[in-house]
């Protein structure tokens, strides 16, 4: 994402699991480590495994900070990660997912389930808007193996795709 060093807070969308791919969890440290490295605050779901303890662990090992948002009813399920520096546990899901979005300024979005795939939209629809959707996506098929490349912008905002080495599809980001 160009000028990283303007986003304070990142918030991440991600699995539980580590999904199909090993690459995804790799991914998910990666970023992690970035984010850290740069001086960005991790905004997530709160879990302790799957792509969420991959992403949160890597930004912790490297020196970052992070903020967990978990409904009370996942916090066995998804194992809340208890080494974190702030853990918010909410009511419900919707309490989750406007925290989630609020005290970000930047989303990206990791493979995962139903939850993934809507908070990521969500940030998507908000900022870059219904119009500009499709065309965001069609030119994810054109990046071909770069990660976090520029997709299509708005004033004030940034949307990229980030992709594997084949050029599939593998996350999503929205920079305001």
């Amino acid at each position: 994402m160009p000028n990283m060093n303007k986003i304070k807070t990142v918030c991440v969308y991600c699995g539980s699991g580590p999904g199909t791919n090993p690459r995804f969890v790799e991914a998910a440290i990666a970023l992690g480590k970035i984010l850290a490295e740069n001086g960005i605050r991790l905004v997530y779901g709160g879990g302790s495994i799957g792509l969420m303890g991959a992403v949160a662990t890597s930004v912790l090992d490297h020196g970052g900070t992070v903020t967990g948002i978990i409904p009370d009813f996942l916090t066995a399920r998804e194992n809340a990660l208890t080494r974190i520096q702030e853990m918010i546990v909410t009511p419900d899901m919707h309490e989750r997912k406007r925290l989630m979005f609020e005290r970000s300024d930047a989303f990206v979005a990791l493979p995962g389930g139903i939850g993934p795939l809507q908070g990521g939209s969500e940030a998507v629809l908000f900022f870059v808007g219904v119009d500009d959707v499709e065309a965001t996506l069609k030119r994810a098929e054109e990046l071909g193996g770069r990660t976090v490349q520029p997709a299509t912008s708005v004033p004030g905002v940034t949307f990229g795709v980030m992709s594997d080495t084949q050029g599939h599809l593998v996350g999503l980001a929205a920079q305001t």
